[in-house]
């Protein structure tokens, strides 16, 4: 019998792929089904690990192990496949956390290490570059702080490091995503931080109450649309089985109107799962005119017969918003919103050829309307130009019965293989073609339309015991842009002493959307001729755990150069000599009607500004440097504190427009950081959380520029959130946002949120 040693420092692969399956074939041919497992359990500071019980699974089927005196553990007549591995360790996990694929007929050495799982949520390690996503480095959280609406999502994505989310007022309004300086998506919406438009697509094709792990990656944005969240957000979906709850039910109330209600029921029988779930809310946020409310229904079928797998998606959603403008600034618009509609589908096939070889096809087909309404024409809007003291700019309200849309259709059909060469390598490769459709403005049909092609692969190799490395990337075409390549690539190298090195580098692209080229909104316009925004990033650093893995560190320098990044930054300001009496008058006269209106002797002149939409640029050249820093300290199981620090330098290297070299990135903070603590006691789960924004550049618009506002302020907002397990299929939850009632704005002009809390009982069956 042989068996593959791993000592540290060697090379680990001692027996080839070919000879790994020669003995597979002739293990299969004499009728062998088993093979052996043997291994040392230590801690990460190197301590062996004695009287712990390590587990292998393998098609529901579960086996364990106790180690001896010496950390070493022994499965014999274990079944050959991918086997998973888990310990009775908890809190802390076993890494690498990778299944081990057991050969027949030979033994197989793996060592593990007992780590946080602070670092594994820390998530540094060479994984997967999932097509779509750059999969350069990741933050993990548990979604169980989400169930029942604790804590929403983009409280969570916001503990990642480097990230900022920001957002127009309340619930239901746009908001935006950065990632380490730049914008990793356009505008989209959340609803109590998830996602509205096209959730199930760009979230794994999650429905509602399904959720298990929230997953945040940083890096080159790598997605065949801008407006894509993979790679930036997505929800790993559980699995369903016979104890799945058959039915429940969440009903939750608060502050500013809050009221929603969620039924889902999901189970497993035979060969068969299912999952459904319907959701309404419904909030008033507080502002003039900003009533929200939404109706969503979604739900999966998912199917296992032998080596063919599938899941068949579907979501449908419904949803009005008011537009308040920005009412720090000027009165709302109160007849003015915005509706939307949504629907989506998608089917996932899979066939598992043996333990090494995996096909998955996957389509989803997905339509998004949205339409801005302002049926009334409320009246000119007057403002003082903060530049010339004596223009006064009068902007008309842009009064339409019919709206304005901004609809969008897409198609996407995506092949991937996978190949384990052994449980130390393997390689995937595929390719997507995605077609779009939109109609913009006051257009009835989809007359702007693009055809994307994407071919995508990776090779992924444990080299040595202490070194894995990721190297891949993609090859796309998006429209009428040009082919381009997207290397990237991932490593860490173990260090010892539970410490870890990291590097990361690719190259992106941002493909100008079909809305930002064509869509138009009462405050925004797309521009036609925008080009294809790049990005280069290398980031890398050093973490791990010390004190048995009671505290975590880690410290990430990175550095992004962009060319063409997508702003919003056309704005056509007009001036003095936009008013006719103004271009008749002499430079004396000009010079003392400046002198009259600061003196209050007469009023200023008016020019009228026809169309005052923002429109978007391209910024030629900019940058962004800084570091990131997190410690996690679990003193007791019970209790994690974690701390995230972030230093962000951006600079507008060579300017456009209104965007001017030496300016920061818009809506980019130089310090930003969250401090959260859990706690974990039995049947009660609670947690608190810190964050703070620094001060930042504003974003473009008509009306902040001409009132001559360019500057956010800094804010900290506190958060709490409380559950209590009453029984097995009951649970009372409490959350409150932003307690202290602090005032600031995440987007200049409109005010955030006040506090809101809410309370809620969750019922299963």
């Amino acid at each position: 019998m042989m068996c593959c040693e791993r000592p540290a420092g060697r090379l680990c692969r001692q027996i080839s792929s070919t000879a790994v399956l020669s003995l597979w074939v002739a293990a299969s041919a004499s009728g062998q089904t088993t093979g052996t497992l043997v291994g040392t359990l230590r801690t990460s500071t190197g301590e062996v690990v004695a009287n712990a019980v390590v587990t292998a699974t393998i098609g529901g089927q579960a086996r364990g192990a106790r180690t001896d005196a010496e950390g070493e553990f022994l499965f014999e007549a274990l079944a050959r496949g991918l086997n998973t591995l888990t310990t009775d360790q908890a809190p802390l996990v076993l890494e690498p956390d990778t299944p081990i694929d057991i050969v027949a007929g030979i033994t197989i050495r793996r060592d593990l290490t007992l780590v946080s799982p602070d670092r594994v949520r820390g998530g540094w390690q060479a994984e997967r570059m999932k097509e779509g996503n750059p999969g350069l480095s990741a933050s993990v959280f548990e979604a169980r702080a989400v169930d029942g609406g604790p804590v929403p999502l983009v409280r969570l994505v916001e503990r990642a490091p480097g990230i900022s989310v920001a957002r127009e007022g309340g619930i239901g309004h746009p908001t935006t995503l950065r990632v380490r300086g730049a914008q990793a998506s356009t505008r989209f919406y959340v609803t109590d931080g998830l996602p509205l438009d096209d959730l199930t697509h760009r979230l794994h094709l999650g429905a509602p109450g399904e959720t298990d792990v929230v997953e945040v990656v940083r890096g080159a944005p790598a997605s065949a649309r801008g407006t894509d969240l993979t790679g930036v957000a997505q929800l790993v979906r559980r699995s369903v089985d016979e104890t799945s709850p058959v039915l429940t039910v969440d009903a939750e109330g608060g502050d500013l109107g809050w009221r929603r209600l969620g039924v889902s029921t999901a189970g497993r029988r035979g060969d068969y799962d299912w999952s459904l779930g319907a959701r309404n809310l419904e909030a008033d946020n507080e502002q003039p005119n900003s009533q929200y409310s939404q109706t969503a229904v979604a739900g999966t079928l998912g199917i296992r017969k032998g080596d063919i797998s599938g899941q068949v998606t579907f979501r449908g959603e419904t949803s009005e918003l008011g537009l308040p403008g920005p009412t720090l600034l000027l009165p709302a618009d109160l007849d003015a919103r915005e509706d939307r509609t949504q629907w989506l589908t998608g089917a996932v096939l899979r066939l598992h050829r043996g333990p090494t070889n995996k096909h998955e096809l996957r389509l989803v087909a997905s339509q998004t309307n949205r339409r801005s309404l302002n049926p009334l024409d409320s009246g000119p809007i007057g403002l003082q130009s903060a530049a010339e003291v004596a223009l006064r700019v009068e902007t008309p309200d842009f009064a339409s019965a019919d709206g304005l849309r901004n609809d969008t259709q897409v198609a996407r059909l995506t092949y991937e293989y996978t190949h384990v060469l052994d449980e130390f390598h393997y390689v995937t490769f595929g390719g997507t073609i995605e077609g779009e459709s939109g109609r913009f403005g006051q257009s009835h049909a989809f007359d702007q339309q693009r055809l994307n092609y994407a071919l995508f692969g990776e090779d992924r190799i444990q080299v040595f015991d202490n070194l894995r490395v990721t190297a891949g990337g993609r090859f796309v075409k998006n429209g009428p842009f040009d082919f381009v390549a997207q290397p990237r690539g991932s490593l860490t190298y173990e260090l010892g002493r539970g410490f870890t090195a990291h590097g990361s580098g690719g190259f992106g692209i941002g493909t100008p959307t079909l809305e930002q080229r064509f869509g138009a909104t009462f405050e925004r316009r797309g521009t036609e001729d925008l080009l294809q925004a790049t990005s280069l990033i290398f980031d890398g650093g050093v973490g791990g755990s010390l004190w048995g893995g009671r505290v975590g560190v880690d410290l990430t320098a990175f550095r992004h150069e962009y060319d063409d990044l997508i702003v919003l930054g056309d704005v056509d300001l007009p001036g003095l000599t936009a008013n006719e009496a103004f271009r008749q008058l002499t430079l004396a006269q000009r010079e003392q009607l400046d002198l009259d209106v600061v003196a209050g002797l007469r009023g200023p002149l008016t020019a009228v500004a026809t169309d005052v939409r923002t429109g978007y640029v391209n910024v030629p050249f900019s940058r962004a440097y800084g570091a990131e820093a997190t410690v996690s300290v679990s003193p007791i199981p019970q209790v994690e504190i974690e701390a995230v620090y972030s230093y962000t330098d951006s600079l507008v290297t060579t300017g456009v427009g209104l965007t001017r070299p030496g300016q920061a990135l818009p809506e980019v903070p130089q310090h930003q950081g969250t401090v959260t603590g859990d706690l974990h006691l039995g049947r009660l789960s609670a947690g608190a959380t810190m964050r703070f924004v620094g001060t930042r550049a504003a974003g473009i618009d008509f009306i902040t520029r001409l009132l001559g506002l360019s500057v956010l302020e800094s804010y900290t907002r506190w958060d709490a959130r409380g559950l209590v397990q009453v029984s097995d299929g009951v649970a009372v939850s409490v959350a409150g946002e932003n307690l202290t009632d602090e005032v600031y704005q995440e987007v200049l002009g409109y005010p955030a949120l006040g506090r809101l809390v809410r309370a809620g009982l969750h019922v299963s069956f």
